[in-house]
């Protein structure tokens, strides 16, 4: 009967790849497919409860993953074939090749559904840019709570119900070096290399030649990384600094 926030961080799927309760009573071995198919039910728990309680109509579960794959728990049984590499996995968009740990689209464009009331347009896809920092705003609004917290984000909530919102124009992903996006090109700010990031999930790197007639993206990208600060809001500390 009172407002709740429950922040549900899953241990699945990831490494190591230990057996899950239904391995067990299937008795099969572990694997990254059986992992992400016990969390599928443990989420399908959740959701049900939601259903079970009455409170879905003002209830919101957000999934979303936190980087892309870990390559090497996929091997490509078509590996050795024109334009397939070891560990490429295959959609109905084209191959996706690169994962964790890398700034590119497979490793920083996860997973991110929305669920719970009716106002929520079931079964659309919003091809909009969003950031992880876009959250905190988006419960705020949901939630019609104040802040009066510097932030990064915008809040997504008209496009969640289905209306046009604030757009978000690039996101900036920092791991091991740093790139800018903006839906079409991935900037490297360190290696200024630039790819082209328009036909995706397939990304080229833009040769030197190709930059010259690229150098306004190069502009851009270097102006909106110019304004990007280590202030308002401070970064986390380092983890050292808690030890």
């Amino acid at each position: 009967g009172k407002p709740f926030f429950i922040l549900h961080n899953e241990l699945l799927p990831h490494w190591p790849i230990v057996d899950t309760p239904q391995d067990r009573k299937l008795t099969r071995k572990p694997s990254m497919d059986n992992m992400i198919e016990y969390m599928d039910a443990l989420v399908g728990k959740i959701l049900k409860g939601v259903d079970d309680l009455g409170i879905r109509e003002n209830t919101y579960v957000f999934f979303m993953g936190d980087n892309g794959l870990q390559e090497s728990y996929f091997k490509n049984p078509k590996f050795g074939q024109p334009d397939e590499k070891k560990h490429s996995r295959h959609t109905i968009k084209g191959n996706v090749d690169g994962g964790k740990a890398e700034l590119n689209d497979a490793g920083t464009h996860v997973p991110f559904i929305v669920w719970g009331p009716k106002s929520i347009p079931a079964g659309t896809v919003n091809s909009e840019l969003v950031d992880v920092v876009d959250l905190f705003p988006t419960f705020c609004e949901l939630t019609t709570s104040s802040h009066s917290v510097p932030v990064d984000g915008r809040s997504i909530a008209p496009q969640i119900h289905g209306h046009d919102g604030p757009a978000r124009e690039w996101t900036h992903q920092g791991y091991r070096g740093e790139t800018l996006f903006d839906g079409s090109w991935r900037y490297f700010i360190k290696t200024g290399e630039l790819w082209d990031a328009r036909k995706l999930p397939v990304e080229k790197v833009v040769s030197k030649a190709g930059l010259v007639e690229r150098e306004d993206i190069v502009q851009a990208m270097t102006a909106i990384y110019a304004t990007i600060t280590s202030s308002d809001p401070q970064p986390p500390k380092p983890i050292a600094d808690y030890q």
